[in-house]
């Protein structure tokens, strides 16, 4: 297999152009993946670009109404919706489902038993259901192992050495954007542009990945008197929408010193461990190596702690959870986050989003009311 270089679309390009870039240049075919973890190294050593599915916004809900319960989330509901369609068969030739909550498991089986994808492969993998140290590291290498075995089946052989370029390429761009994360604002990027950059990860090629982190922390970092007025805040939650969230903030004159989101922060190792030549085992080892998150059966107390702790480190002023609707993984957590960020000092608000196409006016309305409890100066630009 030729592993290749960065394709020559950069952070800036499209989606769906980079997908066809892909294909027509590269021979690199697709594989599509719901929210939220998942080993996409794998997939990248089978030759195919990874395209996350969240959501995606703004879909009018119609065919999946019959699919899926009422109260199912929005990020279930839409996908399913734009796999009825036929949007992601038109793009990939498979479909990955993480078991990452019960509406996304149902859907899971909508696809793969009920044939809601119209003739889309779908594989699954499965996370680790207990929290004894030595059960989980056991199934989740076996679980690593089968998740090989059904893309080899879907997608032919995947080699060692291939999985092995692809496990450190993906630690390379994970180095990356764990710095441009951590490391705040650059000359010369504003800081949507910082964090949609970093999104870019759900669907550029590694190469193209590690290519466009690298350029942007080429830029100087912003010394924090460059920041302005702007209210360092932590923001949690599953993924930051509905769109223009970020440029809501940046108006608002608050600044995300802290993501604590499931689609970036929570994905991100804070330290890779020791590559260990096993590219399974190093897979299985990043894996343990990230923070808590609702989605993984984390340890409740742990979460809160790091959460804690991460505000603390960052001198947060405030706290905004954005809520995808009726996510009962994060909202079971919410209640005890608040809490004990409460108790640290450190206010926080929530808002709601179902996956709106815009930015409504009532979320607005909301958050400037936050801004203002902070004392935050909106329009600071």
């Amino acid at each position: 297999m030729e592993h290749g270089g960065p394709s020559g679309t950069t952070g800036r390009g499209s989606r769906r152009q980079h997908l066809r870039e892909q294909r027509e240049r590269h021979g690199r075919g697709a594989v599509a993946a719901l929210p939220v973890e998942h080993p996409r190294e794998v997939a990248t050593a089978a030759g195919r670009v990874t395209v996350e599915i969240w959501g995606p916004p703004g879909v009018a809900p119609g065919r999946s109404q019959a699919w899926l319960p009422s109260f199912a989330c929005p990020l279930a509901r839409n996908a399913l919706e734009w796999i009825l369609r036929g949007e992601v068969r038109a793009v990939a030739e498979l479909l990955v489902v993480p078991h990452t909550c019960d509406s996304l498991q149902a859907l899971g089986s909508q696809v793969l038993d009920l044939g809601a994808g119209g003739g889309l492969p779908a594989v699954t993998f499965y996370h680790p259901r207990t929290l004894d140290p030595a059960a989980r590291a056991s199934f989740l290498r076996d679980e690593l192992r089968r998740y090989r075995a059904a893309l080899e089946q879907r997608l032919g052989r995947i080699g060692e050495e291939a999985l092995a370029w692809a496990v450190e390429r993906h630690r390379e761009a994970d180095r990356l954007a764990r710095r441009l994360l951590d490391e705040g604002p650059r000359e010369g990027l504003s800081e949507p542009e910082r964090f949609a950059l970093l999104r870019r990860r759900e669907w550029l090629w590694v190469e193209d990945q590690v290519a466009a982190f690298r350029a942007a922390l080429e830029r100087p970092a912003l010394p924090p008197e460059r920041f302005g007025d702007r209210v360092p805040i932590l923001l949690s939650g599953i993924v930051a929408e509905p769109p223009g969230l970020l440029e809501e903030l940046d108006g608002a004159g608050l600044r995300v010193a802290v993501d604590d989101t499931a689609a970036l922060g929570r994905r991100l190792p804070e330290l890779l461990p020791p590559a260990t030549g096993e590219p399974l085992e190093d897979l299985a080892r990043r894996y343990e190596a990230l923070g808590p998150c609702s989605t993984r059966t984390g340890d409740l107390d742990a979460r809160i702690a790091r959460v804690v702790e991460r505000a603390r480190r960052a001198a947060v002023r405030g706290a905004l959870f954005v809520i995808v609707a009726r996510c009962e993984p994060e909202l079971f957590d919410l209640p005890a986050l608040r809490a004990a960020l409460r108790e640290a000092g450190v206010p926080s608000a929530t808002i709601e989003t179902d996956l709106e196409a815009g930015w409504p006016a009532a979320m607005g309305t909301r958050l400037e009311a936050f801004a203002e409890s902070l004392g935050a100066r909106g329009g600071a630009r």
